[in-house]
């Protein structure tokens, strides 16, 4: 059973590490949550197998209470990290492995599947 204090430790950790990422996308500066939405919506329209844009916009919609758009991107960014060795970095990923963003996405959706 997931306790509260746990949750909340999750949470804030899945926050740090999108907060360091996005701060790495490529024309992704924005004030507001729509804003970023569309920008990574725009992104994704140039390159639609970004995994990190598919993994910061699943958070996004996430938050935004969109559940179901916010499931399709975070397997959608599984999908294609898991087709990285779990030690590669992705892309604009910091120095993030896929292995630990794929661990960031399975918390993610266990959270909401918790609520």
């Amino acid at each position: 059973n997931y306790e509260l204090p746990e949750k909340a430790r999750h949470l804030r950790v899945i926050i740090s590490e999108l907060q360091r990422i996005a701060s790495h996308l490529p024309g992704v500066r924005v004030g507001s949550t729509a804003e970023a939405v569309a920008a990574l919506q725009r992104v994704l329209y140039i390159d639609q197998e970004f995994a990190l844009a598919h993994f910061a916009l699943g958070h996004l919609l996430q938050g935004q209470g969109r559940t179901r758009e916010a499931g399709k991107h975070l397997a959608r960014a599984s999908s294609l990290l898991r087709g990285l060795g779990d030690d590669e970095v992705p892309p604009q990923a910091d120095g993030m492995s896929a292995g630990r963003l794929l661990e960031l996405i399975r918390a993610m959706q266990d959270l909401a599947g918790r609520g």
